[in-house]
């Protein structure tokens, strides 16, 4: 297991350097010939279901008729099942110029302005993946496990409020995938619920208390510890609550799974964690861009996690 470290950066465009630890990662596999889908072989053994067939998808949703071998030639190829490119500028991963692709995991039903801003450039394509077929994700497979997706494939996975749906023995796993698929120079972005925020609520005896209010409806501290009561009720297991995170053991699991460095901001009033982690070592400009764009507050202070030994 790596040892985490922590540090605040609470300028990041300050001149001062921010050192970052080491971390003894297992160097990934050479991409397969294909950048994002592995062989049919290799689905086949003890992998998720594959991706839906012959489904008409619902109105506004991504078709569900490809199969893997199909929408791995479109990927390659540089279409897209769900949203072609509307031009050849590119943008980086922060949204500089540069041509970028992002796997959404646990995406759930297609909606664009579930992105977080800086995902809605055209420069980046979107890949989704769920477990659930229903949502017509461009592959179906468990975050657990996505074999489908080759190594050092993608150059952004996001993640919102799924990595709290595992069992905590299933964690590991699938921060270790989130890590393999992403190349070298790649991060993801990781959104969960805020527990320490919760727990005060609940201390306070306010654990059946309306929070917030969601597209779903009210959301109690009960919801957020065990999942939508009322998506439960109906019948929708996937959204049980298993596991949960405080800002320091999010940055302390992200670190174990071997991201070089993480930085965690919370956001009290959305009872929310945010976590950017990178595959590899960042620089001081890489830092101060992810707290810009990709964080809830860029004027407030993150606490960077790094790796030692």
């Amino acid at each position: 297991m790596v040892d985490s470290s922590s540090k605040q950066l609470v300028e990041p465009s300050t001149e001062s350097v921010v050192e970052f630890g080491r971390v003894n990662a297992v160097p990934a596999s050479p991409p397969d010939k294909n950048p994002y889908v592995r062989s049919r072989a290799d689905v086949e053994r003890g992998s998720p279901r594959e991706s839906v067939d012959n489904r008409q998808p619902p109105v506004g949703q991504p078709g569900c008729t490809l199969s893997v071998q199909q929408k791995a030639s479109q990927l390659n190829t540089g279409a897209v099942p769900n949203e072609p490119r509307e031009h050849s500028e590119k943008i980086d991963r922060f949204g500089n110029k540069a041509e970028a692709d992002l796997l959404h995991v646990g995406c759930g039903v297609h909606a664009h302005e579930k992105l977080p801003t800086v995902f809605r450039h055209n420069g980046w394509r979107e890949i989704r993946l769920d477990i659930d077929p229903d949502v017509c994700p461009d592959f179906v497979a468990s975050i657990t496990d996505m074999r489908v997706i080759s190594d050092e494939a993608v150059d952004a996975v996001y993640s919102s409020h799924n990595v709290e749906h595992l069992y905590p023995h299933e964690v590991p796993l699938a921060l270790r995938e989130m890590r393999r698929v992403l190349k070298k120079t790649g991060f993801a972005l990781i959104k969960l619920p805020d527990l320490q925020e919760v727990a005060r609520h609940v201390a306070e005896g306010n654990l059946d208390n309306v929070l917030y209010v969601s597209p779903m409806g009210p959301i109690a501290p009960l919801d957020i510890l065990f999942g939508h009561r009322p998506s439960l009720a109906d019948g929708n297991m996937f959204m049980a609550h298993r596991t949960g995170f405080t800002g320091s053991t999010l940055g302390a699991a992200l670190i174990n799974a071997g991201f070089a460095a993480v930085m965690v901001q919370r956001d009290p009033s959305a009872f929310c964690l945010h976590a950017v982690a990178f595959r590899s070592r960042p620089d001081e400009e890489q830092v101060a861009s992810a707290q810009a764009r990709l964080l809830p507050a860029p004027d407030r202070s993150a606490v960077i996690y790094t790796g030692s030994g």
